[in-house]
């Protein structure tokens, strides 16, 4: 929830501070001068001692009443201007989403038409052996069809939907978790966990690494959509899943853990 917040805070103020032509700091700045001035002033006209409080009560009253109304209007306008400056960012984040949205659906659809193609193409040489369907290349990245399904689960969990992803070093594991952090952040809208962290020696149900290939899918036992999103993962992916109810004493209940191996995470 807190990430949520905190980026629809940054997506506001970057509006307001484009409707102002103006940067955080130039902000900032508009207020120290405000102060600047009230201090000149008021020591070029109160004496020495215009600091001290009863020396402004008596003799500096106008003075304070001008800053104070000064630096009160301008924190009020910034109000303001942030306030309608939040739907605004509401709705840009909604178009970013459906623009997410559509582009797989429509990569979906065009995919689907050429598979439909490749169907209806008379075929002129004899199908592969199985043999040779086994050693055949790999996919490197998600199709968007199966994207489109992991998305479609995962919008289905309560929010807030939390997601842990830990991957090993190598390129088919990090280009798997790059495009499972893209589809899961913009579109199923989980808040997805990458932080490293020390593993606690001192917790016997801390979970190791994954060190064999494909991917290891934890949920709390108990926790009914996590078997429903591995079996996505298993026959539709396409891809290498164990299942494991091994989590962090400390994990969330409705918390996710996908921990991707070394080598090619497919079948």
């Amino acid at each position: 929830m807190f990430s949520h917040i905190g980026h629809l805070f940054i997506r506001a103020w970057t509006l307001v501070l484009s409707w102002n032509s103006a940067t955080t700091f130039s902000v900032i700045r508009d207020f120290i001068l405000v102060v600047l001035v009230f201090a000149l002033t008021a020591r070029f006209t109160l004496g020495r001692d215009w600091y001290r409080p009863t020396v402004l009560l008596a003799n500096g009253k106008g003075l304070l009443v001008t800053t104070a109304a000064t630096v009160g209007g301008l924190l009020l306008i910034l109000v303001l201007v942030f306030f309608a400056s939040i739907p605004v960012a509401v709705y840009q984040d909604h178009m970013d989403l459906a623009a997410a949205t559509t582009r797989l659906v429509r990569e979906k659809r065009d995919l689907q038409r050429q598979l439909d193609n490749e169907r209806a193409r008379p075929k002129t040489q004899e199908a592969p052996k199985p043999a040779q369907r086994a050693t055949s290349a790999r996919p490197e990245r998600l199709s968007p069809t199966f994207a489109i399904e992991v998305v479609q689960e995962f919008s289905k969990l309560a929010k807030p939907c939390l997601v842990r992803l830990r991957a090993s070093t190598e390129t088919a594991a990090q280009h798997l978790r790059s495009d499972l952090r893209w589809i899961l952040t913009y579109g199923a809208g989980c808040s997805v966990d990458e932080s490293v962290q020390p593993i606690n020696v001192d917790a016997a149900t801390e979970p190791p690494p994954n060190k064999s290939r494909g991917l290891i899918i934890r949920w709390h036992e108990g926790f009914e959509p996590g078997a429903h999103i591995a079996r996505v993962f298993d026959d539709d992916g396409g891809l290498v899943v164990k299942i494991s109810h091994q989590m962090p004493p400390t994990a969330a209940a409705n918390l996710i853990w996908i921990d991707i191996g070394p080598g090619s995470p497919w079948k």
